[in-house]
């Protein structure tokens, strides 16, 4: 903390309620006369005392595009005012909204702040549909198929119809669970017909067959038919081995047709109709259809260019085939001129404020496509009024104090004049000079500068029955306060000059003594974890302390050993032990 400020309701404080070596200014809320306890508590600060107020600006409405704001300013001792903050105004920003299918898009002028629409609203036309076409395809008796349909390639449009299923198709009887007859029981087997697309049992008729006797009734084929020409059969007898081979008539195969359904034409393929083969040779009814005509398309746009404020638009309607992609037509199109685009307005030939006079500059608005200035208007504003920083310079012993008040633009001057301090001397320090003829004198170094005063210390004339004292020269020399990081290893020496080797030096710890020599006295404290205070003094063989020719004892305050023990310096001290890296200091003079 390097400044603080008290109210003037405050009527004092104690002498360490704020003991921070960082302070440096004090501000009082009341006049000198109310804080006539101040300069006490604060010792060596800069104390400044409430003589006109110093207003601090804070926002407390801001100002919109159409209502002015409010800015507060307010003295540390409550008083406050209020000023008016003038709108800010329209910003304005172009907005775009371009079309879709079914929609038409817009362009207008609007409030960045507000979105209040500042313009005409441009509106361009609906795009329409960007047609794909699908093939169809046809139903199975299993299957549902659907008509040729189109679909958007920007929207969900479709025109997709399903279509119902398809009838079975009867396949050939085919015979199932045969019982053979013999010569005097009859035989049976079922007679089933089956879908040929999709498999299904259609019909199923039981089929009995007469006993054959002996006879020759089970001509078995020979498998030499063909699909044009008979072949033989082969008949053995339904109770013995006998065999009887004749020509099989009517046993041509015929064709085993094979189905292929048809495929329309496009403008790119022909297509054909629906045709036979045989599995077993060459025969076919195939027959190709001519190719079909170019199926047009909805057309597209293609090149297109944006109309400006300087220059018509433009485009080109193009119509492709649906099917095979062909360019069929092509329409060169002309746009409207479109309109100036405003930009923000930008400030230019400013000139500037200064402390006295006021300056003015334009703010000019172009057109964001072509450039031309659209509007220029002249804004005047006010002289900014002198500001001043304060250097104080504070007063000494023998010069007066005084605060100079400096604005940017060099106009200066000086006030709050403190009178000179005049010399403070308070500790006169014997100088061991008494004779049997005189007095000896002592001598006092000013509290605030380095002058000096020299007086006579009376009653000190020596008798020629005095004995002279041998430590009465002696002077000790300490470190004073300091302040360390918890955990720091610390070694506290003294040192002592013009001292009689018949006495010794005693360092005094916390209240527990460590004994040293007439030249130097120290003591390894090792990690510090906690507040230190101690001094020392001089003593005899029997530890008598002490005294100087004006009967004060021979001791010296160290003052304090202050350990930093915040939580970060504790977990750094945690992690420097746990490698062996605590830092030792040795505090001597």
């Amino acid at each position: 903390m390097k400044k603080l400020t008290i109210p003037n309701s405050v009527v004092g404080v104690d002498t360490y309620a704020f003991n921070c070596k960082d302070l440096l200014v004090v501000y009082f809320c009341g006049t000198k006369q109310q804080g006539s306890w101040v300069e006490s508590c604060f010792s060596g600060k800069t104390i400044y005392y409430h003589t006109e107020h110093k207003y601090i600006s804070s926002e407390s409405t801001p100002a919109t595009c159409l209502n002015d704001g409010i800015m507060t300013y307010a003295c540390a001792c409550g008083d406050s005012y209020t000023e008016p903050i003038e709108a800010t105004g329209h910003v304005p920003e172009a907005v775009t909204i371009a079309p879709t299918c079914l929609e038409i898009g817009e362009i207008y002028v609007q409030c960045s702040a507000c979105k209040e629409k500042l313009s005409e609203v441009t509106e361009s036309p609906a795009l329409g549909h960007d047609p794909i076409h699908h093939d169809g395809q046809a139903s199975t008796c299993k299957v549902k198929g659907y008509k040729p349909y189109d679909t958007c390639s920007r929207c969900d449009y479709t025109t997709y119809e399903e279509l119902p299923l398809a009838e079975h198709t009867p396949a050939e009887a085919v015979e199932e669970n045969p019982v053979a007859a013999t010569c005097t029981e009859g035989g049976s087997y079922d007679s089933v017909v089956y879908c040929s697309v999709c498999g299904d049992e259609l019909s199923r008729e039981t089929v009995t067959v007469g006993a054959s006797g002996h006879s020759f009734t089970n001509y078995i084929p020979d498998g030499n038919a063909t699909c044009l020409a008979d072949g033989t059969k082969t008949a053995k007898c339904d109770n013995c081995d006998a065999t009887d081979t004749v020509a099989d008539e009517g046993s041509a195969l015929g064709h085993d047709i094979i189905h292929h359904d048809g495929k329309a034409s496009t403008c790119k393929v022909k297509g054909y109709k629906p045709y036979d083969t045989c599995s077993r040779c060459d025969y076919t009814t195939y027959e190709e259809l001519p190719l079909a005509e170019h199926t047009p398309a909805p057309y597209v746009v293609e090149n297109p260019t944006e109309s400006t404020c300087e220059k018509a638009g433009e485009y080109d309607e193009v119509v492709y085939c649906s099917v095979c992609g062909d360019k069929l037509s092509s329409e060169h199109k002309i746009k409207e001129i479109g309109k100036h685009i405003p930009l923000d307005a930008v400030t230019e030939s400013e000139v500037p404020a200064t402390c006295t006079e006021g300056g003015h500059y334009d703010s000019v608005v172009y057109c964001g496509v072509c450039g031309d200035e659209l509007s220029r208007e002249t804004i005047e504003t006010q002289p900014k009024g002198h500001s001043y920083t304060e250097t104080v310079t504070a007063p000494t012993c023998t010069e007066a104090g005084y605060t100079t008040y400096t604005c940017s633009c060099g106009d200066t001057y000086t006030a709050d004049e403190k009178s000179a301090l005049g010399h403070s001397f308070t500790n006169y320090v014997y100088n061991n000079d008494a004779t049997t003829e005189r007095d000896g004198t002592k001598t006092a170094k000013c509290d605030r500068c380095d002058a000096t005063d020299t007086v006579t210390a009376p009653g000190t004339k020596l008798t020629p029955e005095t004995p002279v004292n041998p430590t009465a020269n002696a002077k000790i020399n300490v470190a004073g306060a300091k302040t360390v990081d918890y955990r720091t290893k610390i070694t506290i020496k003294a040192t002592a000059t013009n001292l009689d080797p018949a006495y010794h030096l005693v360092l005094v710890i916390n209240g527990t003594e460590y004994e040293g020599n007439n030249r130097e006295v120290s003591h390894n404290c090792g990690e510090i974890s906690g507040d230190i205070s101690y001094f020392v003094k001089i003593v005899d063989a029997s530890g008598t302390v002490q005294k100087d020719a004006n009967g004060a004892e021979l001791k010296k305050d160290g003052g304090k050993i202050t350990c930093n023990a915040g939580f970060f310096k504790k977990l750094i001290a945690f992690f420097k032990g746990l490698f062996g890296s605590l830092p030792s200091v040795e505090i001597k003079p």
